[in-house]
């Protein structure tokens, strides 16, 4: 049997009790998450003459949202914040779905 769920779908589950043990299995799933502020390219040679203190500037303005990826698909939209002493973002906006992923 395979299961498939939107993003939306969990999240709405995550904040129900799960009714059957096949919702429960999707606990246990690893996803890996990441934050994109923003992307560069530039040729290897000025890679390469980088060093400490160098400003490598984005595609992105300070407006613009983080892209919040799952296993390198884009789900969501956020905007980085600071939690505690730890950087984070809040989802703003969410876009794919979980069987994309």
């Amino acid at each position: 049997m395979i299961l498939t769920y939107s993003l939306k779908d969990l999240f709405d589950l995550s904040r129900k009790k799960m009714p059957n043990k096949d919702e429960k299995a999707v606990n246990n799933v690893s996803v890996e998450l990441s934050v994109v502020l923003g992307r560069s390219d530039m040729p290897i040679h000025q890679l390469l003459k980088m060093g400490r203190g160098a400003v490598i500037e984005l595609d992105t303005t300070v407006d613009d949202p983080a892209l919040i990826m799952a296993n390198d698909r884009l789900i969501a939209e956020g905007e980085v914040m600071v939690s505690k002493e730890n950087v984070a973002v809040t989802i703003g906006k969410i876009i794919g779905k979980l069987e994309d992923v």
